[in-house]
């Protein structure tokens, strides 16, 4: 039993890390990073179109969190679409950073690519 309830403490906890809000969003100083769409499932060899909206202005800084499973332009302007490419099977995180006025903007999100 207790395996059990560790088992589903884990399941709820990775749930939440990878669930997404109508609007995932990052804001620090009243400066606003966020992300769309909010998640991604895609299959491999399938491209997509993902972009970060700001109420700052600068350049956005993109990176996977596991280039085997999917891969994304690294550097857009704000409001302009960045390429995702599904390279193989698996999950992994998009993480979109921009900095500005000495401060740095964080989101990100989770996608799930399928085999072809």
């Amino acid at each position: 039993m207790r395996r059990g309830a560790l088992a589903l403490v884990a399941a709820a906890a990775l749930a939440s890390a990878c669930s997404s809000s109508s609007d995932p969003a990052a804001t620090d100083g009243g400066l606003r990073l966020s992300i769309n769409p909010t998640s991604l499932v895609l299959v491999q060899g399938d491209s997509s179109i993902i972009t970060v909206n700001s109420t700052a202005e600068g350049t956005v800084r993109w990176g996977s969190s596991n280039t085997g499973v999917v891969t994304v332009d690294s550097i857009v302007g704000l409001n302009d679409p960045a390429r995702v490419r599904a390279k193989g099977p698996g999950t992994a995180q998009l993480n979109a950073t921009i900095r500005v006025q000495g401060q740095t903007l964080t989101s990100s999100v989770p996608v799930r690519v399928g085999g072809g």
